[in-house]
């Protein structure tokens, strides 16, 4: 008895073969964050202004920022909600709709008042970070402007949005 072979259903299974094995193989890994699938969320964009005036006029940096700040910079993650942010000034320029926050109080994320998320959707620790942003200073807020954190040290302002959760457990920051 002969068996016919047939060269292209043999070589379409040994490719469906190799490439479920592949598949099967990157699984776990992308599991414990060593495949790139995490930077499909940490997205970023870094900008820098001279002044607050160009900051704010693009819409990019919030509008609270004193027309006069030097030296905005601000970091976001285009895929999430986090942000942060610093310019050469002080805090007494904040405006009128930035609050203090209660004395002895920690920040904690404040949602825009037509945001559908929660405060509990949000984490509370930074998951950005630039060489200008001093680590833990996001815990070092004095005054909400919105949903960003706001503090000031040594004639800088710095000020920070917190990231939702389900963008940090895709970070592996959870």
């Amino acid at each position: 008895m002969r068996t016919l072979k047939n060269p292209t259903v043999s070589g379409r299974a040994r490719k469906l073969t190799v490439l479920g094995l592949a598949g099967a193989a990157l699984l776990p890994l992308s599991a414990c964050g060593i495949t790139p699938l995490a930077d499909n969320y940490d997205k970023r964009e870094s900008h820098d202004w001279p002044r607050g005036s160009e900051a704010t006029k693009d819409g990019v940096a919030p509008g609270w920022i004193p027309a006069g700040a030097t030296d905005v910079r601000e970091v976001i993650r285009t895929t999430g909600a986090e942000r942060i942010l610093k310019y050469s000034g002080d805090a007494s320029d904040l405006p009128a709709q930035c609050t203090a926050l209660p004395s002895g109080a920690a920040p904690s994320p404040q949602p825009e008042k037509d945001d559908r998320r929660k405060a509990d959707d949000f984490i509370s620790e930074a998951t950005l970070s630039a060489d200008w942003w001093p680590a833990g200073q996001e815990r070092k807020a004095s005054h909400y402007c919105g949903k960003w954190w706001v503090s000031a040290a040594n004639g800088t302002v710095y000020a920070f949005t917190p990231e939702m959760k389900t963008i940090a457990r895709h970070l592996g920051k959870d």
